[in-house]
Parts: C-alpha cells; sequence; structure tokens
C-alpha cells in the first residue's frame, strides 16, 4: 500500500516497482493510519491473487498492513469470515 502524492490517497500496488512496468493501482479507503510508512512494503502477488481467486464472492475485504511487514486480509461472506497472514517479501526495488 502506498499514498498517492497527487491524490493524497492510498492504493494497494499489486507488481510494484520503482520503473511503474506492469503494475496494478487499487484505490483503498482506509480507516486509521497509526503512522505515516516511509518505505513500501511488498508481499507476495501469486497469494494474495490466490486469496482474492477464492473469495471473490465474498461481501467483504479488511485489508490491514502493519509497519512491521505483516499483512492480514480478513475476508467476509454470507455466514463465513476468513483470516489469511502475509508476511513481507524482498524486493529489489
Amino acid at each position: 500500500m502506498v499514498k498517492n502524492t497527487k491524490t493524497d490517497k492510498y492504493e494497494v500496488v499489486i507488481g510494484y516497482s520503482s520503473t511503474n512496468a506492469n503494475s496494478v493501482y487499487i484505490p483503498v479507503e482506509v480507516e486509521n493510519v497509526n503512522r505515516e510508512v516511509d518505505r513500501p512494503i511488498s508481499f507476495s502477488a501469486e497469494y494474495f491473487k490466490e486469496i482474492l481467486s477464492a473469495n471473490k464472492g465474498a461481501d467483504e475485504f479488511k485489508f490491514v498492513v502493519s509497519d512491521q511487514g505483516i499483512s492480514h486480509t480478513q475476508v467476509k461472506g454470507g455466514d463465513y469470515s476468513i483470516d489469511y497472514y502475509l508476511a513481507e517479501v524482498q524486493t529489489d526495488v
């Protein structure tokens, strides 16, 4: 997740790199920012894609990122709730 300096809003970026090649920017609503993150925090796009694909019919996605490099995705739909955790991966940016 990065803050877009032009819009002053946050975006989840899939395929983030310093050259913007093949990157997808998804605008997100941010409920609470405890502190500014001064660096990109990267997670496996493959695993994140699998989370989204497996839950494409869900009613609600909540994505939380800690500045220590852990993401928590909570998915709710109908009568179920699932929690996923991903650890930061190192990138070459």
